[in-house]
């Protein structure tokens, strides 16, 4: 396998190996790829990280296929206040075709919520259930995440405890 170094000093460095890319850090301080873009009233800045389908072989340059994004851009509630860096983390998946409005947004979040939460086997909901039925987690209306326990699958009101918090840890 092929090695190329594009970059190497006392801080770190950037490797192509393969099919591969490595950036290391030397330092104490892990290292960081930054994507970047304008901030507007209509999109928020940040950047995204695509994963595309290919024929069979491709080369550079040749179309691809996004099956899924990861996108980081200013939360949707700020955007355009240039001063007000709030981010909000996307994710994107295609539905089956070969355009933009193919992607859709299963799931979205910001600091202190999820703004967005869309299975493909459920009605869209605030709660996310174990496969068992007995757990499920359930954001609350301060924002916090708490998983309950309960005593009859899928059923809320079956008994429900408490039993871990996103902001207090394991419960009991």
């Amino acid at each position: 396998m092929s090695r190329t170094v594009l970059h190497d000093d006392e801080r770190g460095y950037v490797v192509v190996e393969g099919n591969e890319l490595t950036v290391g850090s030397k330092i104490d301080d892990p290292p960081k790829v930054r994507l970047t873009s304008p901030t507007y009233s209509h999109g928020g800045g940040g950047g995204a990280v695509s994963f595309n389908s290919s024929p069979e072989s491709i080369s550079f340059g040749d179309r691809q296929t996004e099956m899924a994004m990861i996108r980081v851009e200013q939360a949707e509630d700020v955007r355009g206040q240039v001063a007000n860096p709030k981010a909000e983390i996307n994710f994107l998946l295609n539905d089956g075709g070969t355009t933009d409005a193919n992607m859709q947004k299963p799931f979205a979040f910001v600091w202190n919520t999820i703004t967005q939460l869309r299975l493909a086997f459920v009605e869209r909901t605030d709660t996310m259930w174990a496969p068992s039925g007995l757990f499920f987690t359930q954001q609350q209306a301060d924002g916090n995440f708490v998983t309950y326990r309960i005593t009859t699958p899928f059923d809320k009101s079956a008994n429900p405890k408490a039993v871990w918090s996103a902001w207090t840890g394991f419960i009991g």
